[in-house]
């Protein structure tokens, strides 16, 4: 009994040996790199160089000497600098930098002047209080800013309460230090068998339902912006703190756009399809009312907003083309470089419009 019972444990691990090595042979890119970025309590921790590999990208993340992900430090950046204050939209997780958006618009605003910078501010997993924070404590007194735009993503900055937190960051690994997580990231950066499983897993909704239900795997619900009383808290707060926060870097003499970044759900029809049954059918009503809601109170507040969510929708519907990951909630190539069009338009159609009135 004991013989057989040895026999089959030995010719199990054998063939997971061999399926091990079989599968990092054929299919290697499906091992995960997790960059362990490391924060201090307002930005990275600055001159990190870490690889990023999941189901949709591949690519290095280099944290310059100011702790930001930009090719360039506050000390060679010339007059004239656009700054973007943002999370990981804007910092562009999942794109190599030169997709990112801030690094789009410095392209297309070098079409007709060669000297101008867009300064990327953007962090993984901040908010409004982090993009104040970070203003006031390193960007303030930059001479070379004359522009400041924010990214905000509806997803999860809207604020739901008067008295946010200051904005300090977590410190040490962004993704956090637990276990679990570091077993994952283990297992899916080391472990072929793992990392494919994992692929299959998350690439079908079947399989990852079923999963989800027993226990096995787990999918962060992010905040329900579709709930009408949700909507009701998050509005005014969150224009309450934006229209103090723009108005603070007015007084810097600075112009200042907030950037409405949508959610995919409320892109894609089919991702939305799923939504709903995740948030059940009363979200139907309330799809675009965040975004509808901030904008107009924005606009009537005096402040410049470029709302995402219109563009996006019409250009998904009418292409086909995906604006956001399949399997990431966050901008691929085609969104990024999407956003950076629509902010080009944007600020040309301003100069033209001052053009003609002799402003």
């Amino acid at each position: 009994m004991y013989k057989n019972l040895l026999l089959l444990v030995f010719s199990t691990l054998v063939s997971l040996g061999i399926l091990e090595v079989s599968l990092r042979l054929i299919m290697p890119e499906r091992l995960a790199f997790v960059p362990t970025l490391l924060n201090n309590d307002t930005t990275y921790v600055p001159n990190q160089i870490e690889r990023s590999r999941h189901l949709e990208w591949d690519h290095e993340v280099r944290i310059n000497a100011d702790g930001f992900r930009n090719d360039r430090t506050l000390s060679e950046i010339p007059d004239g600098t656009t700054l973007i204050l943002g999370d990981s939209f804007t910092e562009g997780k999942g794109v190599a930098l030169n997709d990112s958006y801030p690094k789009q618009l410095e392209i297309l605003y070098r079409s007709v002047d060669s000297t101008i910078h867009v300064y990327n501010a953007g962090h993984y997993d901040t908010g409004l209080p982090t993009y104040r924070r970070v203003y006031e404590t390193i960007f303030r007194d930059v001479a070379a800013i004359n522009n400041v735009f924010i990214g905000l993503f509806v997803g999860n900055d809207v604020l739901r309460t008067a008295h946010p937190p200051d904005g300090r960051l977590q410190l040490g690994n962004e993704f956090g230090d637990g276990w679990k997580y570091k077993l994952k990231v283990f297992l899916g950066s080391n472990v072929a068998t793992y990392a494919v499983l994992n692929y299959v897993v998350k690439t079908n909704p079947i399989l990852f339902r079923l999963c989800k239900s027993l226990g096995a795997c787990y999918r962060p619900r992010p905040p329900n912006i579709y709930a009408e009383s949700v909507i009701q808290s998050a509005v005014p707060h969150t224009l309450d703190f934006t229209t103090k926060l723009v108005r603070d870097i007015h007084a810097d003499g600075r112009r200042v756009i907030v950037l409405l970044i949508p959610t995919r759900e409320q892109v894609d029809d089919e991702i939305w399809a799923e939504a709903v049954m995740e948030y059940g059918e009363d979200a139907e009503a309330h799809r675009f009312t965040m975004n509808q809601r901030l904008h107009r109170g924005l606009r009537d507040a005096g402040i410049e907003v470029i709302d995402f969510t219109e563009i996006a929708v019409k250009h998904q519907r009418t292409t086909g083309e995906r604006l956001y990951f399949k399997y990431d909630g966050h901008w691929n190539p085609a969104g990024h470089a999407l956003a950076a069009r629509r902010i080009f338009s944007f600020i040309q159609g301003q100069s033209r419009s001052a053009v003609t009135t002799g402003e």
